[in-house]
C-alpha cells in the first residue's frame, strides 16, 4: 500500500490553486518571451528551471499552459534550447496525468532536440525527467540508470541545484525497492547540497522524503521532526502539492503507529489540500 501511495504522490500534482494563481499565469506568459530574448544559455536555464519549478508547484494548469506557448514560440524561433525545455515539461505533465505513452514520446523528442545543442547541462536536463517516465512506470534499474547519468553530468558542469534533485530522484527509486540505506544515503547527500548551497524550492518533498525514510528505520522522533520540517517548508511556498503530499505521508505515518485520530486528522487535511 505505501509503494503504491509513494508512486502515486511523489508525481501527483495538486490543482487546488491559491487566490493569487491568475498572477501566476500572467508570470507564465511574461515567462516565455523573456527566455526566448535571453542571449546567455546560462542565464536562460536557469530561468527556465526557476520559473518552470515556481509555477508548477503553485499552479499546475498554468505549467502546461506555459509550456506549450513556449514550444511554439521556440518553434517560430528556431530556438533549440527552449524547445528541448518546453517538450520535456509536457512529456513531465503528461505522466502526472497517467499518459505514461505520450510522456515517453514527449521526453524522448526532448533528449533529441538538447543533444542538437551540445549543452551538457541541458541534455542532462532532459535526461533527468526522462527518468521520471521510467519511475512511474516502475522500470526502476532504467530509471536509476537515467538518474545517474544525469546526476554525473550535473555534477560535471556544477549545476549543484539540479545534482541534488537527481540524488532525491535516486532515493525515490531506491526507497520504492525498500533499498533503504541506498535511499537514505542519496537522500541525506541531497540534504548536504540543499544546506551547503542554500538551495530551495521542493524543501517539503525533501525533508518528507527524509521523514518516510527514517519512519521506515523505526526513527520515530527524527522522521518527526523531519515531518514538521516539511509542513513548516511547505506552508513557507504556499504549495498545496507538497502539503498535500506530507499531509498523505502523515496520516499513513500515524496509521501505522496505530493513532487512529491523528492518521485520520491529516488525512481529511490532505483532502482540503488536494
Amino acid at each position: 500500500m505505501i509503494k503504491k501511495l509513494l508512486i502515486l504522490l511523489f508525481f501527483t500534482f495538486s490543482f487546488s490553486l491559491f487566490t493569487y494563481c491568475s498572477a501566476q499565469t500572467y508570470n507564465a506568459d511574461s515567462l516565455t518571451q523573456r527566455v526566448i530574448a535571453e542571449k546567455s544559455d546560462s542565464i536562460k536555464l536557469n530561468e527556465l528551471y526557476t520559473d518552470n519549478l515556481t509555477i508548477s508547484d503553485v499552479d499546475p494548469a498554468a505549467h502546461l499552459k506555459m509550456a506549450h506557448k513556449l514550444l511554439l514560440l521556440a518553434q517560430k524561433n528556431n530556438d533549440k534550447m527552449c524547445e528541448a525545455f518546453a517538450l520535456v515539461i509536457i512529456g513531465y505533465d503528461s505522466r502526472v496525468i497517467g499518459d505514461n505513452v505520450r510522456a515517453l514520446d514527449y521526453t524522448l523528442k526532448a533528449i533529441k532536440t538538447a543533444n542538437e545543442t551540445h549543452n551538457e547541462r541541458l541534455i542532462a536536463y532532459t535526461t533527468f525527467f526522462h527518468g521520471h517516465v521510467y519511475l512511474n512506470q516502475k522500470d526502476y534499474p532504467k530509471a536509476i540508470m537515467l538518474y545517474t547519468e544525469a546526476k554525473n553530468s550535473f555534477e560535471k558542469v556544477k549545476d549543484y541545484t539540479m545534482l541534488r534533485m537527481a540524488y532525491e530522484g535516486l532515493s525515490q527509486s531506491y526507497l520504492l525497492q525498500n533499498k533503504i540505506d541506498s535511499a537514505l544515503f542519496c537522500s541525506q547527500r541531497a540534504y548536504e547540497l540543499i544546506n551547503q548551497y542554500h538551495i530551495t524550492g521542493l524543501l517539503g518533498h525533501s525533508f518528507g522524503q527524509l521523514a518516510i525514510i527514517q519512519a521506515k528505520l523505526g526513527n520515530t522522533t527524527l522522521a518527526l521532526s523531519y515531518y514538521n520540517m516539511a509542513l513548516t517548508e511547505s506552508y513557507k511556498a504556499k504549495s498545496p502539492k507538497q502539503l498535500n503530499y506530507v499531509y498523505t505521508h502523515l496520516a499513513q505515518f500515524y496509521a501505522d503507529l496505530h493513532q487512529t485520530d491523528s492518521s485520520m486528522m491529516y488525512a481529511k487535511k490532505s483532502d482540503c489540500s488536494g
